[in-house]
């Protein structure tokens, strides 16, 4: 599995699953290399049902200048999940700030408090 250009989804897997993660409203998916060019209504019907799409503008706290602090109001603010396939989200997040703060996890490598 890959990214495209707009860093979403491209692959040669049909049998892929993708859930719980934030993608920009601009991104395609692909199951064949690009053959094929999903919209996220499409791909998430079939292979993602439970992430969410937003823009940077939502998401972040200022992603021109790489800062990927979620804001307050950003939709992955305790959308993410404690543990995956017997697996455990971290228990800090980058900046080591404990997760979660309240509620869930927050998405991403920063922890919203």
């Amino acid at each position: 599995m890959t990214g495209n250009s707009l860093g979403c989804i491209v692959t040669s897997n049909a049998t892929v699953s993708s859930d719980n993660n934030i993608f920009n409203d601009f991104c395609t998916f692909s199951i064949d290399g690009e053959l094929s060019i999903l919209q996220y209504s499409q791909w998430s019907s079939i292979y993602d049902i439970t992430s969410i799409t937003s823009s940077n503008a939502n998401l972040f706290v200022n992603s021109a200048l790489q800062d990927y602090s979620l804001l307050p109001t950003s939709p992955g603010v305790n959308f993410g999940i404690n543990s995956y396939s017997g697996y455990s989200a971290p228990q800090t997040d980058i900046n080591g700030t404990g997760r979660p703060v309240s509620g869930a996890i927050d998405v991403g490598a920063y922890e919203n408090h």
